[in-house]
């Protein structure tokens, strides 16, 4: 365990990613001092806040000086302050540092080391930021003729293959995995027909009528240049046709921002 000394405190940090604090005996602690240990602190932390455990069972002295200045910089540096100590002074400095930071950054007193890192760690829970899991991303699937995939938006993308032919099977193939990737939820669809391809006159009624799927929320179909897409009807307001991917992906998510402000304004 790496210590780190200061002119008034020895320094380390615990495998709680607690701060330790020792005092030294003897010292009278000057503003100037805050200053130090404050660098050292942060220097400990990488500049983040951190929990702090102050071992004051020793015998020293702090100016009003250094008070006032601790508590200036202690919310900048710390989420809370365990001091452990047996002095009535240190008490009476605790519960006076307490009040003037109103919470911000709790501090309190204990009789012993073990207690004060037990609330430590209570503090800990409560003041970590839970780290937020990324949307899953689903692994790419390809058939003979097209990629399927779900994006982090939630998107499910088809994606035609160049110089692909596309028939029936093909088509139905594509959308059993579309419809597996969706799960129980409907979904946003976009599909990709900007490459060059063939495709037969039973795929071509097979994709008129996927467009209109129950599973789907809406459709975007980018750039549909050829025959296939010439009977698909653009009267519905779930289906609409673009010349850019971007353009879709942003028409299919204010299908989603539609769906939220109809809940919110239900629930109100």
């Amino acid at each position: 365990m790496e210590k780190f000394k200061t002119r008034t405190s020895i320094f380390h940090i615990d495998t709680n990613g607690i701060v330790h604090k020792d005092v030294i005996e003897g010292v009278n602690v000057l503003a100037a001092d805050v200053d130090e240990d404050q660098k050292m602190l942060l220097k400990l932390s990488n500049g983040k806040k951190s929990l702090v455990l102050v071992n004051a069972m020793v015998f020293h002295t702090m100016t009003p000086e250094a008070i006032a200045r601790l508590e200036k910089l202690i919310t900048k540096s710390r989420y809370a302050t365990a001091m452990v100590s047996e002095s009535l002074g240190v008490r009476i400095f605790v519960d006076t540092v307490a009040a003037s930071l109103k919470d911000k950054a709790p501090f309190k007193m204990f009789d012993t080391i073990p207690g004060a890192v037990k609330w430590l760690l209570t503090v800990k829970k409560h003041t970590e930021r839970p780290v937020k899991p990324k949307p899953a991303l689903f692994k790419k699937m390809r058939t003979e003729v097209c990629e399927v995939y779900m994006d982090s938006k939630g998107i499910l993308h088809k994606k035609i293959l160049s110089g692909a032919h596309v028939n029936l099977t093909d088509i139905k193939k594509s959308e059993s995995i579309g419809r597996k990737l969706a799960g129980s939820n409907k979904v946003l669809a976009l599909v990709d027909r900007r490459a060059k391809y063939t495709i037969t006159p039973a795929a071509i009624k097979c994709l008129q009528q996927n467009v209109n799927a129950k599973y789907r929320i809406a459709t975007a179909l980018v750039n549909p240049k050829s025959h296939a897409l010439k009977s698909v009807n653009t009267n519905n307001p779930h289906v609409k046709v673009f010349t850019d991917k971007a353009s879709a992906v942003k028409w299919l998510l204010s299908f989603r921002h539609k769906k939220s402000s109809t809940q919110a304004r239900a629930k109100f």
